[in-house]
């Protein structure tokens, strides 16, 4: 039988990834052989994996209120839960393995823990993995709940991320918006108006004025300037209104808001598990004629209310919203049946129904690290973001290195002139020069290493359980160290405060915590918006790793219940909790 990455060179859905993409993608997909008969998947369970028939078959079966209302054959070569890649469903069906033609059910399975990693290091996948569209493939056997739609959406998840807002692994981007291009133009109408007052009315009122006079020549150059003004004045509303964006993804709801005025970014974000109202406004008349609206977010996030005010489309925001709060709703009952599922299995031991079929050379070569040249581990040691085993560490941004060694540069170009003029006006000697600037010039090095090893040493970190402002002078000279319970932080604010900060793309991430000292705060780094991303990513997982280990625990009871129901039972002890049949039906029976 073929390897999994001679199957999938020759599979349509990978055909135009390079060798190389495809053969780190084989490393990540799982081969397993399924006795016949057995369920592969159960309704209602959670789904987030791709699957892929490589012998065999599989039946897909749906019940409803004890009905079979579906039904659907997987035959080899075909495949599923492309989209649950990317946003996790629910399987509309019972899948079984079938065994046909003396060949062994084998499946090939890609999981999305897997698979959005790997996306980060081979962006050029997404533009690749296009789904080969058929008639007959728009529905996973023809159940609504998964819609091919969600796969057309992988290319547009690379391409709408914005430059200053990290888009998560596993979020898809439901809803992107801007203030409407309708506000844009009311807010113009001022600009507009003036622009036409400045440049019309000196000519209609002061055209009869002689030639020469301060107003005949006031009409000329006052309106120019005036004029300028006011395309200034549209410039400014114009950028203030696109840098602005309201975004609805499957997790989150982000508001970013530009303070052109004071040069400030903005970004609020909430869960869409916070979200407890959503009230759509239109509370002026050009709102109505213009048909733009407020969508007002009632959440219990820190920020309280969080509104997308002039929007085009509100409406599209709160179906949108509604949609995604009825999903949250199902995944978590899903996931909760498939937890219970596991944890019955797990205490009373059950075989599972399949064997992982292994191929080391394959694991061997996706777990081998990635060999770095004298740059790359130089590059690498001074990048602003580096993950490993992890840990996330942030480093300030490179213009606070270079504000630090300032002075040291400047002093040394300031001598190295100096010295020049010295030498070119015989004033010294060659010599004599050199052997003067030789130590000042060491001492200046020592000073540039020592602030560069300073700035290096200020680190930030997320390790899953903790956050860490690390301060440390350079060569083990000292360290002060401030950190806190990812559980314990309350609320997370990321802003650029000034002109600065926002061309270079810089600015603060403030972490308000509770049981700590003060609130901790990371300084001058790249990219606040995604330092914050990061952040609640990393709550986000802290608290799916809580809930499933309470739940874990809650089902286990559940298991020790029912073991000792059926010990009971099989002993014949448990009483009869219904009323048994009157003798008169039994005599019925045996007539």
């Amino acid at each position: 039988m073929t390897t999994k990455l001679e199957f999938l060179k020759k599979y349509h859905l990978f055909k135009e990834l390079d060798p190389e993409d495809l053969e780190d993608l084989a490393a990540l997909v799982e081969e397993y052989e399924y006795r016949d008969g057995t369920v592969v998947a159960y309704q209602r369970d959670a789904a987030d994996s791709l699957i892929i028939v490589k012998s065999g078959r599989l039946y897909a079966k749906t019940v409803e209120r004890g009905i079979v209302t579906q039904t659907r054959h997987y035959l080899p070569g075909q495949y599923f839960g492309l989209d649950w890649l990317f946003a996790p469903h629910v399987h509309p069906a019972t899948i079984q393995a079938k065994a046909h033609d003396d060949q062994p059910v084998r499946l090939l399975v890609l999981r999305s823990r897997n698979f959005l990693p790997f996306l980060s290091g081979h962006h050029d996948v997404i533009d690749a993995l296009e789904p080969v569209y058929d008639a007959t493939d728009t529905q996973v056997a023809g159940f609504p709940e998964a819609q091919y739609a969600e796969a057309l959406k992988m290319k547009a998840k690379r391409d709408r991320r914005s430059n200053t807002m990290k888009i998560l692994p596993d979020e898809l981007i439901e809803f992107i918006d801007r203030r409407s291009g309708w506000y844009l133009f009311v807010r113009l109408i001022p600009v507009i108006l003036f622009f036409l007052l400045v440049t019309v009315l000196p000519f209609t009122f002061l055209t009869t004025q002689p030639p020469g006079s301060l107003l005949y020549n006031m009409q000329f150059w006052c309106p120019g300037a005036l004029s300028l003004f006011a395309i200034a004045w549209g410039v400014f509303r114009f950028f203030d209104w696109t840098n602005d964006y309201f975004i609805v993804t499957n997790r989150r709801v982000i508001h970013r808001e530009f303070n052109l005025r004071a040069f400030r970014v903005d970004i609020k974000i909430a869960r869409i598990d916070q979200i407890q109202s959503v009230t759509v406004l239109k509370p002026s008349l050009l709102a109505n004629l213009f048909k733009f609206g407020t969508v007002k977010l009632t959440t219990a996030s820190q920020y309280g209310v969080i509104l997308f005010d002039n929007i085009s489309q509100p409406k599209r925001v709160a179906e949108a919203l509604d949609r995604l709060t009825k999903r949250v709703s199902t995944l978590d009952a899903s996931r909760e049946q498939t937890l219970v599922r596991r944890s019955i299995e797990s205490y009373f031991g059950f075989d599972q129904p399949y064997e992982l079929v292994g191929e080391e050379s394959a694991g061997a070569a996706a777990d081998e690290p990635e060999k770095m040249g004298c740059w790359g581990t130089i590059a690498h040691r001074y990048q602003w973001r580096v993950e490993e085993d992890g840990v996330i560490t942030y480093h300030k941004h490179f213009l606070v290195a270079l504000a630090a060694m300032f002075w040291p540069l400047l002093i040394g170009a300031i001598i190295a002139v100096l010295a020049v003029l010295a030498v070119r006006f015989n004033w010294v000697t060659w010599q004599l020069g050199a052997g003067v600037l030789t130590p000042i010039y060491v001492i200046l090095l020592l000073w540039l290493v020592w602030d560069l090893e300073n700035w290096r040493n200020d680190l930030y970190q997320l390790d899953g359980r903790f956050i860490f402002d690390i301060d440390r002078m350079p060569f083990g000279f000292g360290e002060s160290r401030k950190q806190a319970p990812l559980q314990n932080i309350q609320n997370v604010k990321a802003y650029t405060p000034g002109l600065l900060h926002t061309i270079f793309n810089y600015g603060f991430v403030e972490v308000e915590t509770a049981g700590v000292d003060s609130n901790i705060v990371f300084e001058h780094v790249p990219f606040p918006g995604v330092v914050q991303s990061d952040i609640f990513q990393q709550i986000e997982e802290m608290k799916q790793r809580q809930r499933e280990a309470e739940d874990t625990r809650r089902h286990k009871s559940f298991a020790v219940l029912l073991d000792v129901y059926k010990q009971e039972e099989e002993q014949g002890r448990m009483p009869r909790r219904t009323p048994p049949p009157p003798p008169w039906e039994d005599e019925d029976e045996e007539e």
